[in-house]
């Protein structure tokens, strides 16, 4: 059974026996990333799930963008104006194993997801590291004349 980037060890099972794994992930430290919060959470495994719930809870004023793949999930929103938080559910039943096949793309890309961000588009993401890097790849002037100065006669 996948588990993220973290691992998970059962001890042996055997055909019809059940698993429920619950756990929390608290994304609220400041990373390289600066205020950036990104999340891919995938509705399919190469295990059958009877049911899937992913809870989202994020400060009221806080845009995300939400984009689900190949899903026709709607989620349940509640909003908790003492605690200032909006809390975004999805529920999914039955979800049928994913049965690997010999050349198939990665799980990330043929599973059903839904996936959070910050950031609302690619061309957003874009922007924002190109102002990160933009200044390791300016060209200084002295850099520029010693250039032309090589090629002059090519």
């Amino acid at each position: 059974m996948s588990f993220g980037r973290a691992g998970l060890n059962l001890p042996p099972l055997s055909p019809g026996d059940v698993i429920e794994v619950e756990y929390i992930r608290e994304d609220i430290a400041q990373s390289f990333f600066g205020d950036y919060f990104g999340r891919r959470e995938l509705f399919q495994d190469e295990v059958p799930i009877d049911e899937k719930v992913f809870i989202l809870r994020v400060p009221a004023g806080r845009k995300v963008h939400v984009h689900s793949r190949k899903m026709d999930l709607e989620p349940r929103v509640e909003e908790d104006q003492k605690a200032g938080t909006v809390t975004t559910t999805w529920v999914k039943k039955g979800i049928p194993r994913l049965d690997p096949e010999p050349g198939m793309p990665e799980a990330v890309e043929v599973c059903p997801a839904i996936e959070v961000s910050t950031f609302e588009s690619w061309d957003a993401f874009g922007k924002w590291y190109w102002n990160l890097i933009k200044k390791q790849v300016e060209i200084s002037p002295e850099i520029s004349k010693k250039v032309s100065e090589l090629v002059s006669g090519a």
